[in-house]
């Protein structure tokens, strides 16, 4: 009987995390925009139709963002 090799992830980001990361980004970008061009902070209702996301995944972004300091 052959043994199967354990899968290895490559090097660097999954595709999830690659995916949460680009998501994260976008967050950010519409929320300085929004802020440009409104003079003031989107809702999270706002964002989460804006980027087509549930609320409660914005929270989670913004989450990710303060933690990065970037909020």
């Amino acid at each position: 009987m052959t043994r199967r090799r354990a899968h290895r992830r490559p090097e660097g980001l999954s595709k999830r995390e690659q995916h949460i990361q680009q998501t994260t980004e976008q967050v950010y970008a519409f929320i300085a925009r929004y802020i440009d061009e409104n003079h003031g902070p989107p809702s999270i209702a706002e964002i989460a139709q804006a980027m087509y996301l549930a609320p409660s995944s914005v929270l989670r972004y913004i989450d990710r963002l303060e933690a990065q300091q970037r909020l």
